[in-house]
């Protein structure tokens, strides 16, 4: 067999492969179903909510600009690593509760090479307004300043998590320990949600109408294993800044099956064009 047509049928199979493939990555999750068009890279919520509000209602009712954030299509991907700016300090503010466990609920980031390893940054008796200043003092050691509304110290914890820079965030409350990254979950569902500013949104979050900034960020988290509960990613929402998200993410199908067709052409063209095969040849 031609080395053309042996590479010709080793990528129709590769394409087949890839896109059946991209095709069961675009399913989208059963319950609750994603709108018609998402593929399984978005996480899917749950419109109704069992106490009557949803994630896109409550941002839509704090957003003060014409454009707003979609609380599918916004989604970014990956967020399940993140590192702190140059600055070395990121702030963090509690934006809302909506759940149950509200006053149970704690939140903070983990050490990515020890899940077990955390530093809280909000405990469950935070409320709106409360807000957390996580500082990285180098060799892998953070340390986090609770503030209350007012402004006034709670109190400090510090962590060392090695020197890569990179941590993760948790939730961890009466319905379990989750994390950014969906696979440390239960059967390796996303808890979270994340939603990076800018692209001229505005958002007032009790001190008046400002800027969602391109180095924000906004994480809603869903406090019952997902499929278990409501699914509505309300029940703890924090903003932080001065972050970057960072590995591992999951290739979009419709580049894996460009890649797949661009084998398939690859592997035609001496077939398609057997003159200059033969010049080449010749010369």
């Amino acid at each position: 067999m031609h080395n053309y047509k042996k590479s010709f049928f080793l990528s129709v199979a590769g394409l087949t492969t890839t896109l059946l493939a991209s095709q069961a990555m675009a399913d989208p999750i059963s319950s609750p179903p994603c709108p018609v068009g998402y593929d399984g890279n978005v996480t899917c919520i749950n419109t109704v909510s069992s106490d009557g509000q949803n994630l896109q209602d409550k941002l839509n009712s704090i957003t003060t600009s014409s454009t707003g954030i979609d609380v599918y299509t916004d989604q970014i991907n990956p967020s399940a690593l993140w590192s702190i700016g140059s600055t070395g300090s990121s702030e963090n503010a509690l934006m809302f509760e909506i759940a149950g466990n509200a006053g149970l609920n704690t939140f903070g980031i983990y050490d990515p090479t020890n899940k077990d390893n955390k530093l809280q940054l909000f405990s469950g008796s935070a409320s709106d307004a409360y807000s957390t200043t996580l500082k990285n003092i180098g060799g892998g050691s953070y340390k986090a300043t609770q503030f209350d509304s007012s402004g006034d110290v709670l109190g400090q914890q510090s962590a060392n998590f090695g020197t890569n820079n990179l941590f993760g965030y948790y939730l961890e409350g009466p319905g379990g320990t989750f994390y950014s990254d969906p696979s440390l979950n239960p059967n390796g569902n996303a808890q979270m949600v994340a939603y990076e500013g800018g692209h001229g949104v505005s958002l007032n979050l009790g001190a008046g109408s400002s800027k969602f900034l391109a180095n924000e960020y906004i994480l809603a988290w869903e406090d019952m294993a997902y499929g278990t509960g409501d699914n509505d990613f309300n029940d703890f929402a924090v903003m932080v800044e001065s972050v970057d998200p960072s590995g591992p993410s999951v290739p979009e199908p419709h580049v894996l099956g460009l890649f797949g067709l661009g084998l398939l052409l690859m592997s035609i063209t001496p077939k398609l064009n057997p003159r200059r095969k033969l010049s080449t040849i010749a010369a």
